[in-house]
């Protein structure tokens, strides 16, 4: 009995080996890029509240996200707070709230970046939008989807069509699973599984005789 169970223990071993080193059985996550633009080169006449289209990057999934735009030296800028919606929002920026329609998640600036909570994610091929809450100077008005300003706390943010703000948008890719994973893993169950049937029938013929 106690040599079956060390094979079931060497078996065991042996899965939860290969799963964990086999390359490509998981993805691995990494800190990356997942909306960016960069190529406007006008800088706001002043402060102002601002918002933007974001766009991710099809096809994945990610956490753990920063974003920042652009001052007039090329400097990350983070002022106040943003406001992560899941639609436009055309209110005033002193109403941003978690009560805004479309409210995801809110980031707090530290250092040039807005952070967000790191279980907050986003879907690859989604559109979001952006809000702040404090007034800042930026770069932008390159082509691209649509900005949103505001020229003070109390006014109602305004869309700009097919231009955009500097801005970057960072996170960690989601690790999923390759279907090699879940053939190894289903393998290695069924091969314990089977063991163990065998054990128990040796188990009943010793008792049998």
């Amino acid at each position: 009995m106690n040599t079956t169970k060390r094979r079931i223990s060497v078996t065991v071993g042996v899965v939860l080996m290969a799963a964990l080193f086999v390359p490509g059985i998981l993805s691995t996550a990494n800190a990356d890029t997942i909306s960016s633009v960069t190529d406007g080169v006008a800088t706001s006449g002043g402060a102002a509240y601002w918002g933007e289209t974001v766009t991710i990057i099809v096809g994945k999934s990610w956490n753990s996200l920063s974003l920042n735009f652009y001052d007039a030296t090329g400097a990350a800028q983070a002022v106040g707070d943003v406001y992560l919606l899941s639609q436009a929002y055309l209110g005033t920026p002193a109403n941003l709230s978690s009560s805004t329609p479309g409210f995801i998640a809110e980031g707090i600036a530290t250092g040039g970046f807005y952070n967000f909570p790191s279980a907050v994610t986003v879907l690859g091929g989604t559109k979001y939008w952006v809000y702040t809450d404090a007034a800042m100077q930026l770069t932008g008005n390159g082509a691209g989807n649509q900005f949103y300003f505001s020229t003070s706390a109390t006014s109602n943010f305004t869309g700009v069509p097919g231009n955009d703000i500097n801005y970057t948008l960072t996170g960690t890719l989601i690790p999923t699973p390759e279907p090699s994973t879940s053939i190894l893993m289903l393998a290695g169950v069924g091969l314990i599984g089977l063991m163990l049937m065998r054990k128990r029938k040796a188990q009943g013929l010793a008792q049998a005789t």
